[in-house]
C-alpha cells in the first residue's frame, strides 16, 4: 500500500513496528539531544508543545521526571511565547512539533533565541520551515505519517522522549545500569501490550458498538502517567468524531464535571495500577450507578465494558500503549459515521486564523490524505 493510501488505523499498526526499532537504535536517535543535556549541566525540562505533541509529552512526562530526578514541565507554545520571561541555566528547553509548520511552534523557538537561549527543536520532518528556526534540530524518529490526525506520532514521540531521559540520566549518573536495563525491557514489553491493546479494543467495539455510535460526548478521566493518554483520548476523539470531548484528573472530574451526568453520558476511565487504583474503581462504580455507558481500561477488573489485556508494565511507561482504545475508536467511528468531513464552513476559519505556516499543505506528509483532515 502506497503512503498516500494509508489511513489512520494503518499508523497506529506501524506504530509498534517503529517503536522497537527505535528503542535498538535509541542511542543514535537521541545521541544530539543528550550530548546537549549533559554539556550544558542541565537538570531540569521544560517541553514546549501543543495538541497531539503536548499529549505525547504529558504521556512521558512522569516517566522522565522520576527517570531525570528533575522537574519536568509541559507548556503551550503561546503560552511560552507570552508568558514565559524566565529559564533558569540548568533547565534545558525544546520546542516540538511534529509536522514541523505549526506557527506557535515556530514562534517560540523565536522567543528562545531572543531570550539568548539555543533554540532547539523536535520535529518528524527536519525539511520543514522549523529548520530555519533552530539552532538545534531533531528527528525523533516517527519516519513517515500521512494522516493530520497523528497516531504513530504520538506512540514514538513519547517514546523518544523517555528514551532520552533514560540516556541522560545513565550519562549522568542520576540511574544505575540495573535500573536503566529494567526500564528498556518494560519499553519492550510496552509495545507487546500495544498489540494486545489494539486486539482488545476491536472486541470491545465489537460489543459496545451501539453505544460508541451514538455518542452525544464523551469525557475521559484518570490521573499520573494515564493523564497523558487521557489527553489524548479526548482531543482524538474532539477532533475526529467531531462531538464535545473533556478529559478530566480523576478528583477534578467528581468536582463539578459529574453533575452532568444523565444514563446518555459515555464516561471512560483509565486505570493508573498504582495506590490510585482503588479510587478509580470507586468512581467508576459510582458513575456506572447513572449511566450504563460506562467504560474502563484495566486490567483489576474483566467484563464487556472493559478493555483489559493480558501483560502490563509499570505504570509510567504504560502510555505507550493506553492511547490505543482512543486512537482506534476515534478511526473506527469517524469512518463507520462518515464523518471525516468538516462543516463547509469551516474552511472560512483556517482562512483567518490557521495553526500552520503557508508551506504545511504543499510540503508536508500530514497533509497528503486531505480526507482526513
Amino acid at each position: 500500500m502506497s503512503e498516500n493510501k494509508k489511513n489512520m488505523n494503518d499508523f497506529i499498526l506501524e506504530a509498534r513496528e517503529v517503536g522497537l526499532e527505535n528503542l535498538g537504535k535509541r542511542k543514535e536517535l537521541t545521541a544530539s539531544l543528550v550530548d546537549l543535556y549533559v554539556k550544558n549541566n542541565y537538570k531540569d525540562v521544560t517541553i514546549v508543545a501543543c495538541g497531539s505533541s503536548s499529549n505525547a509529552s504529558n504521556c512521558a512526562k512522569v516517566f522522565m521526571r522520576d527517570v531525570l530526578d528533575a522537574e519536568v514541565k509541559v507548556v503551550s507554545p503561546f503560552t511560552f511565547e507570552h508568558y514565559e520571561n524566565k529559564v533558569s541555566d540548568d533547565t534545558m528547553v525544546f520546542v516540538i512539533s511534529q509536522s514541523g509548520y505549526s506557527t506557535n511552534s515556530i514562534s517560540a523557538l523565536d522567543k528562545l533565541r531572543a531570550m539568548g537561549k539555543q533554540a532547539i527543536g523536535i520535529t518528524g520532518d527536519v525539511n520543514s520551515d522549523m529548520k530555519d528556526h533552530c539552532d538545534l534540530l531533531v528527528d525523533y524518529g516517527v519516519g513517515v505519517e500521512t494522516v493530520g490526525y497523528v497516531t504513530k506520532g504520538v506512540v514514538t514521540l513519547c517514546e523518544y522522549l523517555m528514551l532520552f531521559a533514560l540516556e541522560a540520566a545513565l550519562r549522568t549518573g542520576r540511574i544505575s545500569e540495573e535500573r536503566y536495563q529494567y526500564f528498556i525491557d518494560q519499553i519492550e514489553l510496552a509495545f507487546t501490550c500495544h498489540k494486545e491493546m489494539y486486539d482488545a479494543t476491536l472486541a470491545f467495539y465489537e460489543k459496545n458498538k451501539k453505544v460508541l455510535l451514538s455518542m452525544p460526548h464523551v469525557y475521559v478521566c484518570s490521573c499520573g502517567a494515564a493523564m497523558g493518554p487521557a489527553l489524548e483520548g479526548a482531543l482524538k476523539i474532539g477532533e475526529t468524531i467531531q462531538i464535545p470531548s473533556f478529559a478530566y484528573e480523576i478528583e477534578e472530574y467528581i468536582h463539578g464535571p459529574n453533575l452532568q451526568l444523565t444514563p446518555n453520558y459515555p464516561v471512560f476511565f483509565i486505570d493508573n495500577h498504582d495506590e490510585t487504583s482503588s479510587r478509580i474503581a470507586q468512581i467508576y462504580d459510582a458513575t456506572s450507578a447513572v449511566s450504563d455507558k460506562t467504560f474502563m481500561i484495566s486490567n483489576n477488573r474483566k467484563g464487556d465494558r472493559i478493555i483489559s489485556i493480558e501483560h502490563a508494565t509499570c505504570p509510567n511507561v504504560a502510555p505507550l500503549y493506553e492511547v490505543v482504545p482512543f486512537q482506534y475508536l476515534a478511526y473506527k467511528v469517524t469512518t463507520e459515521l462518515k464523518k471525516w468531513s468538516k462543516h463547509p464552513m469551516f474552511k472560512e476559519f483556517d482562512k483567518i486564523a490557521s495553526s500552520k505556516s503557508e508551506n504545511y499543505r504543499a510540503n508536508s506528509p500530514l497533509a497528503t490524505n486531505e480526507d482526513e483532515l
